[in-house]
């Protein structure tokens, strides 16, 4: 990878500072200071002022890395005697030099303006897909909204002496978040490059944020990750935080915690329920037993209207169309608490799947240094 970026590469960071090649680290920091005073956003917001104010940045940070400094030395002491033969040159030789350097330059123009539409174009499409998820969870909320207005109101749950229940507990976003601490040598270069790496290795995940505090002039920590995990990819976040915690993390000196500041509730209750059994869901009420037509009726005389049940009497339409609708809602429910009860076991046995392997390499591990020793 190159030392310098294309943008650093365009500025002179002694012209910029107005210091010489050989002045010292504090000489420089006085005349960045100096400088900021007039250009900081802050002070001048004029666009002008605070595209100064990030050249004198960078031009800052290339003085105090050693690394980076000699490097600028090295090329500035090329480039000085590269002018002094160029002012030597005579006739069709300059003109020969003119002409490479102009398509040199015309070159490194089109990468630096290929490099901007790349950055732009990712630009738009994260600013499309932001659009995207906000337009996917309005739509959850009204369709959330919707449903619990035509669910019918639970009834009060009956007591039970269990100690532990097979319904999990309630389980937000916060609760299937990680927080990653990566390396500062980290091979992470972008939320969308770990984010791929995250759903290769572990599943689905909703967001990924990636974010570098280094502060100019200092060493830097490494950057921070934020990760939220789908809903229901429990065994996924569960295998993610183990590996990121015990030995196997995504790259050496990754560090996970839970982005909560403590365990979730649902991990000590999936590690009790390993293997779960789905409850079945309840039958839908039958207000009345089908009619039996074993026997033909027998119409040897014509059928009485009289005794015919009056609909539209006492309430009788109402009260059919009253338990029709009761029926069909309770099937709903009954469909619904299958497809959770589901969802939560395959989540479960996931994770306990997960442990057991994790139980078993690390068994296998131990036999294997046993018979070293």
């Amino acid at each position: 990878m190159a030392l310098l970026s294309d943008e650093e590469k365009a500025i002179d960071p002694y012209t910029l500072l107005g210091v010489e090649v050989t002045a010292t680290d504090k000489v420089v920091q006085k005349a960045y200071r100096k400088l900021s005073l007039k250009c900081h956003p802050d002070k001048n917001p004029g666009p002008d002022a605070a595209a100064m104010f990030h050249q004198i940045t960078l031009a800052l940070n290339m003085l105090l890395d050693p690394a980076k400094r000699k490097f600028l030395d090295t090329k500035l002491e090329q480039s000085r005697a590269q002018a002094a033969r160029y002012a030597e040159m005579q006739g069709k030789r300059k003109a020969g030099v003119d002409d490479l350097l102009r398509r040199e330059e015309e070159a490194n123009k089109r990468r630096r303006d290929a490099a901007l539409a790349r950055q732009a174009a990712a630009d738009e499409e994260a600013v499309r897909e932001a659009g995207r998820r906000l337009v996917e969870e309005r739509q959850r909320a009204m369709y959330a909204a919707a449903a619990a207005r035509a669910a019918p109101p639970e009834p009060a749950p009956a007591p039970s002496n269990a100690g532990s229940s097979n319904t999990p507990p309630p389980i937000s976003e916060i609760d299937l978040t990680l927080r990653l601490q990566l390396p500062p040598d980290s091979s992470f270069a972008s939320a969308s490059e770990l984010e791929g790496t995250i759903k290769a290795k572990y599943g689905p995940v909703s967001h990924v944020l990636l974010r570098d505090d280094k502060k100019p002039g200092k060493k830097s920590k490494g950057a921070r990750a934020v990760v939220e995990f789908a809903p229901g990819n429990w065994g996924g976040c569960w295998a993610c935080y183990v590996d990121n915690t015990g030995g196997r993390a995504l790259e050496p000196g990754v560090k996970a915690k839970w982005a909560a500041g403590a365990e979730p509730a649902w991990v000590a209750w999936a590690a009790s329920h390993g293997t779960p059994v789905a409850p079945k869901p309840a039958p839908a009420p039958v207000s009345a037993a089908p009619p039996s037509f074993s026997s033909a009726p027998s119409f040897g005389s014509a059928p009485s209207f009289g005794s015919a049940p009056d609909f539209l009497s006492a309430g009788g339409l109402d009260s059919a169309l009253g338990r029709h609708e009761a029926e069909r809602k309770a099937r709903e429910a009954a469909k619904e608490a299958e497809r959770t009860a589901s969802d939560a076991f395959a989540s479960a046995t996931l994770l306990r799947m997960r442990q057991l392997e994790r139980q078993m390499l690390a068994e296998k591990i131990r036999l294997e240094e046993e018979g070293e020793e």
